[in-house]
């Protein structure tokens, strides 16, 4: 219970509490983790699969310029950091890297339903087959992606920088986009009824 032990960080090796006594404690940290209040990166973190899901609004999650590496497995539908259906959300200050070539529909941040969200100076990196998209924005409204480098990088069709879908009133701001595969690469793409700055 969280009035003898609460968790406070965790970095590759460590996980941190504030406990109130001493008596045998024990943790399994999986992935993918959850966030419900906002947090920092302490350390450079590997995951065979998504790493982090925000469950909570108003929440910043900083990496301070930590590495996340994610998808070690090359599985389909792995993402480093995700949101749906929240209010106030900030990602900022990571370095994501897909480390497989494997999968498609691979996300470097895919914030889907989310009312106000904020992507600041990150740079993401995706690698898989098709639909590798380091920012996919869906549903979502007043959304700005800042300062960040974003690049796609895959072996089949459809690998996208920067993806809009359904979301209205965001913006693009000071960010570099590239895109590489064998056909239907683009650094931004807008589809369905978004409105974009």
């Amino acid at each position: 219970p969280s009035n003898i032990c609460s968790f406070i960080s965790q970095n590759s090796t460590h996980l941190i509490f504030n406990v109130s006594h001493f008596t045998s404690y024990s943790s399994n940290r999986t992935f993918p983790a959850s966030v419900n209040e906002s947090s920092n990166l302490t350390t450079n973190i590997t995951v065979n699969t998504t790493a982090f899901i925000i469950n909570a609004s108003n929440i910043t999650f900083d990496c301070l310029g930590f590495t996340i590496f994610y998808n070690g497995n090359g599985s389909d539908n792995e993402s480093a950091i995700s949101a749906a259906f929240r209010e106030n959300i900030t990602v900022q200050n990571c370095i994501l890297v897909d480390t497989n070539s494997s999968g498609q529909n691979t996300l470097g941040i895919n914030f889907t339903n989310v009312t106000t969200g904020f992507i600041l100076n990150n740079t993401i990196g995706t690698n898989g087959t098709s639909s590798a998209i380091p920012v996919k924005i869906d549903n979502s409204t007043f959304v700005a992606v800042r300062n960040s480098v974003l690049s796609s990088l895959g072996t089949a069709g459809g690998n996208i920088a920067l993806q809009f879908s359904n979301s209205r009133n965001s913006s693009v701001v000071l960010s570099n986009l590239s895109a590489t595969d064998t056909s239907n690469n683009a650094g931004v793409s807008i589809s369905g009824s978004s409105f974009i700055n």
